[in-house]
């Protein structure tokens, strides 16, 4: 071959890898999400990597007909004050009052309420009788997780010194927890409170839970993480998230004991989502998301058709049943966790009026 020739070869396949480069630029740069939303969904409508993404669930049409709302089962009516079975309520200049802040269901069907205005765990029977309450150190608690052997822990996460504090079954506070520090950058960015057979957990921004106790109960580094809530039955790790809140389109992850994506699932709710309230399962394994519904004017503010819609899956990730629950916000407080779920599958759910606090129980048909 010539030079010359040789030359004309070497230009053209330098214009060649030129064009190739500008091409891969182009194709990353637009494959990249232009906002939040848009974020979410695409994770949500990625292609996994191991497991499957299951097919779109949609709710049936008659999910919020006034025949489909759940009939429930009063338990515990408590009216504002510092009494045994009342509740204490602190009014806000410049934000919603702050009334109970969780609510937890134990293995044995007792319920039990963060009542931290009053600094105290009040605890109350299956029937919804008042049977004790225990003292807390401070005002400043936000949510609350229960252990099988009786314990009570109390997340505190924009306190001072956020961390987690253990009650022992006598009602005893045995340790504080440091709950900031490793992974978890602030309190505030802590967004639940979790008791499992392996440590305590607490999780950071909706995502991914990190330990801060081990199954000995000893405070650790907070670097281990694992990617979501366990389910009772130990077999997954479950998160949820919204892809469009004016649409209603929210999605469910579930990854194995390898922590590698077992199914994911984008739901249609058909309304509008304000707030997902809900994340638990079933000892048994059912998935149970919870979501509060309804339209918010743009302008004002204000909330019109309002519901509480819980969705339970299957462990497959099938549709498994809904109901249709009063809203959560019946008036205008300050809650974190007003939903609960028992072992056996009943829904616990605690919700604030202008006479004071009440705790109704449903069951699934």
């Amino acid at each position: 071959m010539s030079p010359r020739a040789r030359l004309a070869l070497l230009l053209l396949l330098a214009a060649a890898s030129g064009l190739l480069v500008y091409w891969l630029t182009r194709s990353t740069d637009t494959a990249k999400p232009a906002s939040a939303a848009q974020a979410a969904d695409a994770r949500a409508h990625r292609r996994p990597t191991s497991g499957g993404r299951l097919p779109a669930l949609e709710l049936p049409s008659s999910t919020f007909d006034d025949e489909a709302s759940a009939a429930g089962r009063p338990l515990i009516r408590g009216a504002w004050g510092g009494g045994p079975g009342q509740f204490g309520r602190l009014e806000a200049a410049e934000s919603n009052p702050e009334g109970p802040m969780s609510l937890g269901v134990d293995g044995k069907g007792g319920i039990w309420i963060l009542d931290q205005v009053n600094q105290r765990l009040q605890r109350f029977d299956r029937e919804g009788k008042p049977i004790g309450a225990i003292p807390l150190s401070g005002s400043t608690g936000q949510d609350l997780a229960l252990t099988d052997d009786g314990k009570a822990l109390v997340l505190d996460r924009l306190g001072q010194q956020p961390g987690v504090e253990i009650y022992g079954a006598d009602g005893r506070m045995e340790r504080r927890l440091n709950a900031v520090g490793g992974q978890i950058k602030e309190g505030g960015g802590i967004t639940g409170l979790f008791s499992t057979p392996g440590g305590v957990y607490v999780e950071n921004g909706h995502d991914d839970l990190v330990q801060v106790a081990d199954a000995q109960g000893q405070q650790t580094d907070l670097q281990q993480t694992i990617p979501g809530r366990p389910t009772r039955d130990g077999q997954l790790y479950i998160k949820a998230g919204v892809i469009d809140k004016a649409a209603g389109r929210v999605y469910v992850q579930a990854h194995d004991l390898q922590k590698k994506l077992a199914w994911e699932i984008p739901l249609n709710l058909t309304r509008p989502v304000l707030h997902l309230l809900l994340l638990d399962s079933d000892l048994g394994g059912r998935i149970y998301l919870g979501a509060e519904v309804g339209l918010e004017d743009p302008q004002t503010h204000a909330m019109s058709d309002l519901a509480t819609l819980i969705v339970r899956i299957s462990k497959a990730g099938q549709l498994d049943g809904t109901l249709t629950l009063p809203p959560s916000t019946a008036e205008a407080a300050e809650t974190f966790r007003p939903l609960a779920v028992g072992d056996d599958g009943t829904i616990y759910h605690m919700v604030v009026t202008p006479q004071g606090l009440q705790v109704t129980s449903y069951t699934f048909k």
